[in-house]
């Protein structure tokens, strides 16, 4: 009797298994009907987590079940993505990589091992992405798989970008996977590997470059007919245009980005484009477009329960606020974002959040908490050597000294980010900084006091403001 309940559970895992493989196939196509594969998934969602659960839970006492386990999230594909929070879908890679580990088919573990490694990453977990992607390298050699090599190498690259700003490295990995990449004719993976370039180049200001690299790996995914790398690849044409403030252009990028995502069901994506339009808006002036954008970014990324992109939309919605003068509002956001940043562990999105609140405090006449968010985001980026942050949180130390009786020691700190700020970025923020400083000092005496901080260490000073900061003044 037992065994004949077991087989009957096993047919119905089987069973929705297949209807998952059904769908992916005719989601992968890539083309406008592409998303009715989707919408069969999201139909069947309720009965196919139901089986892949049972199969997690069988897989130690049963062959058949722990290869139901492993195949799961492989027919689910990239859809898991979109169905699944990072958290999910970690539990279901891990289940799946036990599995395949106990069935012994080692190409199985090997895919999971590159999931999981990019969900580690996806959830700022970089030191257990980089030791997931290690045993990953091995085997991909071992199973001369030069597809997952390629994947591993360009994983790897990803998290020395993302997390460790080690820029070299990534391009040396990225460089490799494009090599190993055109002497396998992976054309998909040249394609990625050119697109990861062309972001690390302009990462690094070399924009012409980018632009090559971006707009070959876009020529690629457009041969290839895969809409997701063309969106994907839209969407980055779009920042490189941002940044070179080429707005309009960069607007027409996430417009057909967004276009593209919307046809394959992916809101999460559609999210980001939104965000992106939104900070586009915000540049040019329209606050009321901004907003616009913001929130439905927002809307979408509550409905997902994406907490990383409710952190930055909350972010962003608290820099705007603040641009209207609007600090109670602010205050909410900014909040409200920070703590969804502390859950996430990013070191980064929190300091540049207690950026934002040290305004806000300002504008709200509170100094006391605007000392503890300098304290706080300042020391994180002297930890992390966030030098754009440090140069941003030494312009608010500069209006904090000046409000405390010290003028001169706020101009120096200006002068110092003038002379470490190369590219300009900062220099209306350091005009606005030395007006306020003006009313509280002679500008002979402030002129002397910001050409002496032109010739100050950018760090020393950054370690003299924090421990001074943690003395209690200024």
């Amino acid at each position: 009797m037992i065994a004949t309940v077991h087989a009957k559970q096993q047919r119905l895992a089987q069973h929705y298994l297949q209807r998952l493989h059904t769908a992916l196939s005719v989601y992968s196509r890539g083309d406008d009907d592409s998303v009715l594969g989707l919408k069969v998934v999201e139909a069947d969602w309720g009965q196919i987590q139901q089986w892949q659960s049972w199969s997690a839970a069988h897989a130690e006492r049963s062959p058949e079940a722990a290869a139901l386990c492993a195949a799961y999230p492989l027919e689910a594909g990239e859809m898991l993505d979109l169905l699944l929070t990072p958290i999910e879908h970690l539990a279901w890679r891990e289940a799946a990589l036990a599995a395949a580990r106990q069935t012994g088919d080692e190409r199985a573990a090997l895919l999971h091992l590159l999931a999981i490694a990019e969900i580690r990453s996806q959830l700022a977990q970089p030191e257990l992405a980089i030791a997931t992607l290690e045993p990953a390298l091995e085997l991909a050699r071992y199973l001369d798989d030069t597809g997952s090599l390629t994947h591993c190498l360009i994983l790897m690259g990803n998290s020395l970008v993302l997390w460790k700003r080690d820029y070299e490295a990534a391009q040396h990995l990225f460089d490799q996977a494009l090599k190993t990449s055109q002497q396998t004719d992976n054309r998909s993976g040249e394609a990625r590997a050119r697109m990861l370039l062309g972001m690390l180049a302009y990462q690094r200001e070399q924009w012409d470059v980018s632009a090559n690299y971006l707009n070959a790996s876009l020529r690629s995914y457009e041969q290839l007919g895969d809409q997701r790398g063309m969106a994907t690849c839209l969407n980055r044409l779009g920042f490189l245009h941002e940044l070179q403030q080429a707005y309009d252009q960069a607007s027409a990028y996430l417009e057909a980005s967004m276009r593209l995502f919307r046809q394959l069901g992916d809101r999460d994506s559609v999210a980001d484009n939104y965000r992106m339009l939104g900070g586009l808006a915000a540049k040019t002036g329209n606050l009321h477009e901004a907003r616009q954008h913001y929130g439905e970014s927002l809307e979408i990324y509550r409905a997902i329960g994406n907490p990383r992109g409710m952190a930055m939309c909350l972010t962003d919605l608290a820099v705007l606020s603040v641009l209207e003068q609007n600090y109670s509002t602010a205050y909410s956001e900014a909040t409200e974002g920070l703590r969804f940043h502390r859950q996430l562990g990013f070191k980064g999105t929190v300091a540049f959040t207690l950026l934002q609140l040290t305004s806000i405090h300002w504008g709200l006449g509170e100094l006391d908490k605007l000392k503890g968010c300098l304290l706080e985001g300042l020391s994180i980026a002297c930890e992390e050597n966030y030098t754009e942050l440090i140069r941003d949180f030494l312009i608010g130390s500069a209006v904090l000294y000046g409000t405390q009786g010290n003028p001169e020691r706020g101009a120096a700190l200006l002068g110092i980010v003038v002379a470490h700020d190369p590219g300009g970025t900062r220099r209306s923020y350091v005009a606005q900084a030395f007006e306020f400083l003006q009313t509280q000092c002679s500008p002979e005496t402030l002129h002397a006091a910001f050409e002496r901080g032109k010739t100050l260490d950018l760090d020393t000073a950054a370690r003299e403001v924090l421990a001074e900061l943690q003395a209690g003044s200024p």
